[in-house]
């Protein structure tokens, strides 16, 4: 009896894979000033968001300002254009 050979499918790479594989590998992919923020740094500002968790507009305020400077450091130029580019569109935000 022949056995069946079943064929994997290929994953589909997201942007987030295609930005991680360029930051890992690409020389050339760093931000601009060539520094990247360091592991305590990140923590320093977690932890002062959390702890301005008592003014909730403010606290997200700061955590979308975090977003936008970790994808500044560890993504490539390209997709920080694209979500500079994003963050810049005239339109209202709201949230819950």
């Amino acid at each position: 009896m022949k056995k069946k050979t079943v064929k994997k499918k290929k994953k589909i790479p997201s942007i987030f894979d295609i930005a991680y594989y360029e930051y890992r590998y690409c020389p050339i992919c760093t931000n601009l000033n060539n520094k990247r923020m360091e592991k305590e740094e990140l923590k320093k500002e977690v932890d002062r968001i959390i702890a301005m968790s008592g003014d909730d507009e403010a606290a997200h305020s700061s955590e979308d300002d975090l977003h936008l400077e970790v994808i500044k450091n560890f993504c490539p130029d390209w997709v920080v254009a694209e979500v500079e580019r994003l963050s810049k569109a005239d339109f209202a935000r709201w949230c819950a």
